[in-house]
């Protein structure tokens, strides 16, 4: 066996205490990666606003320039903005509460929410651990994949996360058939694209040397590492999948290297913005 193909699905009755049980589990901070656009959104229908940027729901207490949310309401070529000033916590005493600062206006709506969260918000928390462990989508659409043997203790995480959410999970076991195979490393190929694609458009947008620094210890070339394990399970295409990604490597080390170059160039840290490389079009893969 080489693997294991999952697919899973989590209900939208989720609550702060289940957040609290996948984050132990997975030992990662779910809370404050994925679930504060839930609260987001909420806020945004109070308002009757679309929230442009809720990932800013982040920051320290009374750090408010970094945890303002802004909201927008298009009428014809009206545009009326609203933002939010507001960081969400979990409380240090008690992982079952949260504290909240910021906007009186607001902080009072958000602590009389349910606070229950959308099964989308903790399967993708989920999905994301599988990826730091070298899963990959065997569906463009996402929600299903594949997750090597070599990172089983993964698999065995995700499965008790999901169980511990009431959610319901369905796998497959995959043999190394060379039908198998051929379809694994389509789904290979297309998750790598992605990989680069997505660096390069994170690192279009990146506005300071702060940003630029974020992203490089952002793990995409960790990534890159935890996907080498396909070169031994796939053996019909081991040369083709280590050429790709000793390609994909280049890209992004050479992406980040001309974009720091810029920055020392100019002798300016603080505003920053790179020009991506273009070498990401070159990107060939086997399929």
């Amino acid at each position: 066996m080489i693997g294991t193909i999952i697919g899973w699905s989590i209900p939208n009755t989720c609550t702060r205490r289940d957040v609290v049980e996948v984050s132990n589990t997975l030992s990662m901070n779910i809370y404050g990666s994925y679930l504060r656009n839930d609260v987001a959104n909420r806020i945004a229908q109070h308002l009757n606003m679309q929230p442009k940027s809720p990932g800013y729901f982040v920051g320290r207490h009374k750090d408010y320039p970094r945890a303002v949310c802004v909201y927008e309401q298009r009428n014809g070529g009206q545009t009326a903005r609203a933002e939010v000033k507001l960081v969400i916590r979990m409380h240090p005493d008690n992982p079952y509460d949260v504290d909240i600062f910021g906007d009186p206006r607001i902080t009072n709506l958000v602590k009389g929410m349910q606070f229950t969260y959308s099964g989308t918000a903790i399967g993708n928390a989920i999905a994301r651990y599988l990826m730091n462990y070298g899963a990959i989508r065997v569906r463009r659409s996402g929600g299903t994949y594949f997750v090597p043997e070599h990172y089983r203790f993964a698999l065995d995480r995700a499965l008790e996360a999901i169980a511990k959410v009431g959610g319901e999970r369905t796998i497959f076991y995959v043999t190394g058939h060379p039908d198998e195979q051929e379809s694994i490393v389509q789904s290979f190929f297309q998750h790598l694209n992605s990989l680069v694609q997505d660096f390069t458009r994170r690192l279009s947008e990146v506005k300071t040397q702060r940003g630029l620094e974020s992203l490089a210890r952002s793990g995409v070339l960790e990534s890159l590492d935890t996907l080498r394990v396909y070169g031994e399970i796939l053996d019909r295409y081991s040369d083709d999948i280590k050429q790709a990604l000793a390609q994909a490597n280049n890209i992004i080390t050479n992406q980040l290297r001309n974009a720091q170059l810029r920055v020392v160039e100019s002798g300016k840290s603080d505003p920053f913005v790179p020009t991506p490389s273009k070498n990401v079009q070159n990107l060939v893969l086997p399929i």
